[in-house]
């Protein structure tokens, strides 16, 4: 503000020299009046130079705090989401992008504005409030930032023990399928010898010898019927075993013994 100040002061003076000598007859000559010309033009550019230069310092500070408080709102939704477990680095990492280009447009308006202990106090005690906020920001960022890796941490170290019980309890059951499956084949081998042994008692009942003494019809009657029992015994084991064959033998040798 003071340069514009003291631009202005000097441009009123030369035009005030240019007018006094014009006023008092004073005759000028062609290069000293383009001199004066010259120096005017000259003062008039710097003049509206510092004028621009002023406004558009005071744009981008603007702009700098419009751009601070959205990077502020972001923070605190932010942290929120870390609050209730639904954070992702991600949004952290676009928060804490927008700080890093936040802290270097800051450095290059203080370049631009050329602040010195006499002039633009204003200015300069906004421009270190912001920078002191964008540090806040950051800290309390990196804090955040902290928590969601450690969450993520903490999510990924269940994730891995869910997993790893996931593929204890698949392989057991992967096993138990496999006994299982062997258990039925055993416990239909089984029943298939059941059967088997069946046929053969009947077989050997059937072929019981023929004798003429009635005693000895009757001992061999006796021990005929003893071995169809014993072989219904087999038919009837290996059914319970869910061996089919074993239900036609049963109902067949009913009428043997």
């Amino acid at each position: 503000m003071k340069s514009l100040i003291r631009l202005s002061a000097a441009l009123m003076m030369t035009a005030a020299v240019a007018v006094s000598c014009f006023e008092e007859g004073e005759t000028v000559s062609k290069k000293k009046y383009d001199a004066l010309d010259a120096a005017y033009k000259e003062l008039k550019d710097d003049h509206q130079k510092v004028q621009a230069d002023y406004v558009k310092s005071n744009e981008e500070l603007s702009a700098i705090l419009e751009e601070l408080a959205e990077v502020s709102s972001k923070t605190t939704s932010l942290k929120a989401d870390v609050e209730k477990g639904r954070a992702r680095m991600t949004q952290a990492e676009q928060i804490s992008s927008r700080i890093t280009t936040l802290k270097e447009r800051i450095s290059q308006l203080e370049k631009e504005v050329k602040l010195d202990n006499a002039s633009n106090k204003a200015l300069k005690e906004t421009i270190r409030q912001m920078t002191d906020l964008v540090d806040r920001q950051e800290q309390e960022l990196a804090g955040l930032k902290d928590e969601i890796s450690h969450k993520n941490k903490t999510i990924s170290a269940q994730k891995d023990t869910i997993e790893r019980r996931d593929k204890t309890i698949e392989s057991q059951k992967s096993v138990i399928e496999q006994q299982n499956e062997e258990l039925q084949r055993t416990v239909a081998q089984q029943a298939m010898m059941l059967f088997q042994a069946g046929v053969d008692l009947e077989e050997l009942a059937d072929q019981s010898p023929e004798v003429k003494w009635k005693k000895n019809k009757e001992k061999v009657a006796d021990m005929q019927k003893s071995i169809y029992k014993k072989a219904m015994e087999y038919y009837r084991a290996a059914e319970a075993q869910g061996y089919t064959p074993a239900t036609a033998r049963i109902a067949s040798l009913k009428s043997k013994i």
